[in-house]
């Protein structure tokens, strides 16, 4: 990566993501998290590229599971009782189920919750170890006909994306005997739930075999020599990087990453709008973006003078676009080159997906997910394509709506 000018000069890193509730594509750290999410995203990229090229940068892939939902489990250190939860395990106020009659107290409102974290307490305990808690996502439960045959290849359907297995691979008999299909991905350590903090590349080792639990474990998926990126790919990734190193250095950082709050939401939201509808960012198109938004709170109120007191607001957002236009243009291009830069190693990192499985989403071939990569010093980033998986996800009401 030598001739990415001595960015890394520059480098300074956020402070760890504690719990595992969302991960975050690069390039949108430098929305939420302005100039330090744009050194997490560029060393996340950086790193993820020399781990490709076969150099120890400590950064650690996966393949990205779209199982759902995500389960917390484990042996409670408070009590040394294992419990099931959902990611509310580690809310001020925690619902932990340690029985059946729990979790329909707990979650009796949602039928397919209490399916899954019923079949999760009775067949986690079979692999989990005998401490600790972990987080991980369901993939299937036979018994909820997750699970279909068609043409010799077994079938589920978590969320989003359809797996495939042939029937008669080793994939395909794993599947065809186990009960649920369940990939574990974070370990917490700490003495209490509060204060536990999220381990995003565990060494799994002590997780046992059952033939009950088709187990998928995140250091499993994953092969960076079947990943090696080509020249062309190499080339395009340090095009976008320089580009987007080369606009932090000679920009207005001031300027362009102290965004107040709810700029950094109606940036969010206009980049989703924009995945959604294949537009490419724009200035303009932020602010017919904010101005369609407050048009709607404001055409939904009733009294005169509350109309003219959200259209002030709406004004007073659409002068401040206006007046730091080129501070939003730069932001917005900074965004797109780091965007660029992942989509140009996002081939390679396909290439080393080594879970054995095949894709689709409704009926067409698709790519898993994506993938999560994890710096040295435990900060996650999902790599994912905007332009397949997500605009698909947008689309049918999925995150960002």
């Amino acid at each position: 990566m030598g001739i990415m000018r001595a960015f890394t000069n520059f480098l300074v890193e956020e402070s760890t993501e504690e719990k595992l509730k969302h991960l975050e594509h690069p390039e949108d750290h430098i929305i939420k998290s302005g100039e330090p999410g744009f050194h997490h995203a560029f060393n996340t990229l950086k790193t993820t590229a020399e781990h490709l090229q076969g150099q120890d940068s400590g950064t650690r892939v996966m393949t990205k599971y779209d199982g759902a939902p995500s389960v917390v489990f484990g042996v409670n250190p408070e009590n040394g009782k294992f419990f099931v939860a959902s990611k509310s395990a580690f809310n001020k106020n925690p619902k932990l189920n340690y029985t059946i009659a729990d979790i329909k107290a707990n979650h009796g409102h949602a039928p397919g919750l209490v399916s899954k974290l019923t079949t999760a307490l009775k067949y986690l305990p079979k692999v989990a170890p005998k401490h600790g808690v972990y987080q991980g996502d369901f993939l299937y439960n036979k018994a909820d006909g997750d699970v279909t045959k068609t043409d010799k290849t077994l079938n589920f359907k978590p969320q989003l994306i359809t797996y495939h297995a042939p029937l008669n691979s080793k994939l395909g008999r794993t599947i065809e005997s186990s009960k649920i299909g369940f990939a574990v991905h974070t370990a917490y350590k700490g003495r209490n739930l509060t204060d536990m903090k999220a381990d995003y590349t565990p060494d799994l080792r002590s997780f046992a075999q059952h033939p009950d639990v088709h187990l998928h474990t995140w250091d499993q998926s994953f092969s960076a020599k079947k990943a090696a990126l080509t020249p062309e790919e190499h080339t395009a990734f340090k095009q976008h990087m320089n580009a987007a190193g080369d606009l932090f250095k000679s920009s207005d950082r001031a300027g362009i990453f102290h965004q107040n709050p709810e700029m950094q939401d109606h940036l969010s939201t206009y980049i989703n709008s924009t995945v959604r509808n294949n537009n490419q960012p724009t200035v303009a198109g932020l602010a017919s973006h904010v101005q369609a938004r407050h048009q709607k709170v404001i055409d939904a109120v009733k009294t005169t003078k509350t109309k003219e007191s959200k259209t002030q607001v709406m004004n007073n957002e659409l002068k401040h676009i206006k007046g730091n236009r080129e501070n939003l243009d730069a932001l917005l291009k900074m965004h797109d080159h780091i965007q660029q830069a992942k989509n140009a190693i996002l081939p390679a990192l396909t290439r080393g997906d080594s879970s054995g499985y095949k894709y689709s989403i409704d009926g067409k071939q698709a790519g898993p997910e994506g993938f999560v990569t994890v710096t040295k010093d435990n900060r996650p980033t999902k790599l994912i394509d905007r332009t397949g998986f997500s605009r698909a996800n947008l689309n049918k009401g999925g995150f960002g709506k």
